[in-house]
C-alpha cells in the first residue's frame, strides 16, 4: 500500500458533512494512522514515499521475574509495527534553506 491507495481509502470511507479545517485535518490525521494500522496488521508493508516504511515485526517470547509469584515466567510473542525512516525525510527541508 502507499499513499495514494491510503488517501483513496480514506476518501471512500468519508461519509461525514463538512466540518471546520482544523475538525478535518485531525479526521484525516486520526483515519490515515488507522488506515496504516490496519493495512500492517493485515500483514502488508506500507509504504509513504519520503517519508518512511511501516511494517510488522514479530518479537520472540521473553522472560521476566514476577515478584508476586517469586519465580519466572515466560511472556506471550508480540507483534509490533515498525517505522524505518526514509534517508530523503530531511533533505528536501535542507535544499529548501
Amino acid at each position: 500500500m502507499n499513499e495514494r491507495d491510503i488517501i483513496k481509502n480514506i476518501i471512500a470511507n468519508e461519509h461525514t458533512e463538512m466540518k471546520p479545517v482544523e475538525d478535518e485535518f485531525v479526521a484525516i490525521g486520526r483515519k490515515m494512522f488507522s488506515t496504516i494500522a490496519s493495512e500492517v496488521q493485515s500483514g502488508e508493508t506500507v509504504l509513504v514515499k519520503n517519508f518512511g516504511t511501516f511494517t510488522l515485526k514479530k518479537r520472540k517470547p521473553r522472560r521476566r521475574f514476577d515478584q508476586g509469584l517469586k519465580k519466572v515466567v515466560e511472556t506471550d510473542p508480540k507483534q509490533i509495527i515498525q517505522f524505518t525512516q526514509s534517508p530523503n525525510v530531511f533533505r528536501k527541508n535542507e535544499e529548501e534553506e
